[in-house]
């Protein structure tokens, strides 16, 4: 997995002690429940709202440069490095504490409320 360094991962003895809700799995929770598409949402939100370190800014200047110098053919390859790099894909880390208390609230009022239906259909009363 792709985690910052210093990341710490729990067992899944630790997890399912810390969350006996989940000791047997996830059971049949389908790909597209909706707490899964709360989690993607705000990780989605949270890379959206990542800062710009400004690299995009240097990028093209050293093009412009490059392009100034009017290159023969032969530095080809340098500008076509150069044009990957420009081209290559963002990193952003997000602070998982962060997250985490974003979805705490809404994770938890969705299991009270399954768990009220739950009881619910066992025949207790709320």
């Amino acid at each position: 997995m792709p985690l910052p360094r210093g990341t710490k991962i729990l067992k899944a003895s630790k997890t399912a002690q810390l969350i006996p809700k989940y000791a047997n799995g996830t059971g049949g929770i389908p790909a597209d429940a909706k707490i899964f598409r709360d989690m993607k949402t705000v990780q989605q939100q949270l890379i959206v709202n990542a800062p710009d370190i400004g690299s995009n800014a240097r990028l093209d200047a050293i093009l412009k440069a490059l392009e100034g110098l009017k290159l023969v053919a032969d530095n080809n390859d340098v500008i076509t490095a150069v044009n990957r790099l420009a081209k290559r894909p963002a990193v952003s880390v997000f602070d998982s504490d962060r997250a985490a208390a974003t979805l705490t609230n809404k994770i938890t009022s969705q299991q009270n409320q399954k768990n009220l239906i739950e009881s619910m259909l066992g025949g207790e009363r709320p």
